[in-house]
């Protein structure tokens, strides 16, 4: 959430540099509403004894809206924008999109409903663009693109066992404690009966 303010507060002061004030100014507003849904759910999912299944469905919408309000970025005609900028814009917005693939990594569609928006609305810039140093880059990012996805889904799986692990544990564990109480309770009727009889028990 945090990154996602700091990098759309810079991909505003760029685009401000070369372009409209309105635009950025309302897709800001879009952005901090988007991200104040992400934590509302995130908070309501916490206090909440709801089915699980229905809040993970909310916080990939939410995670759906944040993708499609970063896909919304105003950006002017590459043309008008300086080079540097395009370069910074393109650097920024795929880190963001690598940064929500390993941070989200225990939840892949989610983190999929953000990146692919943005990811599809960076094709017509980067083809508008047209230079062979961009198409590099692009190329590039891509690449980081799908090294990220790549790392995520191990991180998953990985995660995936662990909580698999977790949950074969506290079985394990619950099973040792009602055998625990099975054996005390036996303990405790065998007690009973000795102090109850006046031969004791062979």
């Amino acid at each position: 959430i945090a990154a996602s303010v700091i990098a759309g507060a810079t991909v505003a002061a760029l685009v401000l540099h070369d372009g409209p004030v309105a635009p950025i100014a309302t897709w800001s507003l879009a952005l901090l509403f988007a991200l104040a849904l992400r934590v509302a759910v995130w908070r309501l999912a916490r206090t909440d004894g709801g089915q699980a299944a229905v809040w993970q469905w909310r916080y990939r919408a939410a995670f759906l809206m944040h993708g499609l309000v970063w896909a919304a970025l105003p950006l002017p005609r590459a043309a008008a924008l300086a080079q540097a900028t395009v370069v910074a814009l393109l650097i920024i917005v795929v880190a963001m999109i690598g940064g929500s693939l390993v941070s989200s990594a225990y939840d892949r569609p989610a983190a999929l409903l953000f990146a692919l928006p943005v990811m599809l609305s960076l094709g017509p810039h980067v083809v508008e663009i047209g230079d062979e140093a961009h198409w590099a880059l692009a190329l590039a990012l891509f690449l980081f693109f799908a090294v990220m996805l790549l790392a995520a889904g191990r991180t998953a799986e990985a995660m995936h066992r662990v909580v698999a692990t977790q949950h074969a544990l506290a079985e394990r564990v619950a099973e040792a404690e009602a055998a625990r109480h099975a054996l005390a309770e036996q303990h405790h009727l065998l007690s009973q009966l000795m102090r109850t009889t006046s031969q004791g028990y062979w």
